[in-house]
């Protein structure tokens, strides 16, 4: 309904991806109707393949839906780093264009790295430490910024490392969903030796 009121025309959902209604329904699509169909990430093909292009292009999902496209559209900035079916499978298959979304984040990024305005901060948080160590040493290795705040668990991580007691759960989610916290541990270390980094959150 949402979708509908901001298309301002209707908007019909069908409850599966890729079986033979929906591939018949797309068949018969017209001119400006709109089809969607259910969340892909209800799908094992999306999240549970190997982290291969090849085994992905080879999903169901994939060769069921990719002859039924003229072009695929990306408007997931948050998710374009992600390798799943979705977001990879189609990409030597079918024509792929970045959505208006995409285009203005990257511009403002470009704005951002490219500009001569100072000082410049970036901020990382969520729970993904991992990927939010590698952009931090990225930014500090370069010069792109001035400074790194940090906030969420990425927060913590550095906490941790400079000694701060964030509390028993706190430690057991880090050690839980990062097989490697130890090196990341010291990883942090080493960049609050030599960098300014600054925590948002408290524990």
């Amino acid at each position: 309904l949402t979708l509908q009121r901001i298309l301002g025309r209707k908007v019909e959902f069908m409850d599966s991806l890729f079986s033979r209604d929906v591939l018949d329904r797309i068949s018969r699509l017209k001119n400006g109707e709109i089809l969607m169909l259910e969340n892909t990430r209800f799908y094992s093909e999306e999240t549970g393949v190997d982290d291969d292009l090849e085994v992905m292009e080879a999903t169901n999902m994939v060769r069921k839906l990719s002859p039924m496209m003229d072009y695929f559209v990306n408007d997931a900035f948050p998710s374009i780093h992600r390798s799943q079916t979705t977001l990879v499978g189609f990409q030597r298959i079918v024509p792929n264009i970045s959505g208006k979304l995409i285009e203005r984040e990257i511009r403002s990024l470009d704005r951002f790295l490219k500009g001569k305005e100072s000082p410049k901060i970036a901020v990382l948080a969520g729970s993904k430490i991992n990927e939010s160590i590698s952009v931090a040493r990225n930014f500090l290795k370069t010069g792109m910024v001035d400074r790194i705040m940090t906030g969420g668990v990425v927060a913590n991580v550095f906490l941790h490392a400079k000694g701060i007691n964030i509390g028993k759960k706190n430690r057991d989610f880090i050690v839980k969903n990062n097989k490697n916290h130890a090196e990341l541990i010291t990883i942090c270390k080493d960049l609050l030796e030599k960098t300014r980094i600054e925590d948002t959150t408290s524990c």
